[in-house]
């Protein structure tokens, strides 16, 4: 039996997701953090993808904004226990962005040879470091993390 896919959403046509698989640790550092601020989750991967870019001496590639402000509570993202070695014990963020938006991130994160969530993690880094006057958040899914340069 074929369950029938939901119509998409009227606030996410004309757009794409973004995700990435990260420590729970920076995750919850993350909720910690937008619930401080008062920020969506939409909101830190936009800014989490544009502090990686200024890292490359590049303008902002995804605009900050949100339609609403949700914190979810049922139906939370859990600890991968599944699927390749490399997502095992991470936790998935996503968003969604305009389609021209997200092209534009991937262009540029194949033009210099890193992918979406590597920029999307180190730029929390950098987000959540500034926040906190912290130098450094420790990588807590069992891999050293990728640098982007």
């Amino acid at each position: 039996m074929v369950t029938p896919r939901r119509a998409l959403p009227p606030s996410r046509a004309n757009k794409k997701q973004i995700a990435a698989h990260l420590g729970p640790a920076l995750v919850e550092r993350m909720k910690a953090f937008c619930k401080k601020k008062e920020l969506s989750q939409t909101e830190i991967i936009a800014m989490s993808v544009n502090a990686a870019a200024a890292s490359y001496g590049m303008g902002p590639l995804l605009q900050v904004s949100r339609e609403r402000l949700l914190y979810r509570k049922r139906s939370l993202a859990q600890i991968r226990t599944d699927g390749p070695a490399c997502r095992k014990g991470t936790k998935r963020v996503a968003a969604y962005f305009k389609t021209a938006e997200v092209e534009r991130v991937r262009g540029f994160a194949y033009e210099k040879g890193i992918n979406q969530e590597e920029m999307i993690e180190e730029g929390m880094k950098i987000i959540l470091a500034e926040g906190s006057q912290s130098a450094e958040i420790p990588d807590d899914h069992g891999q050293d993390a990728p640098s982007l340069r």
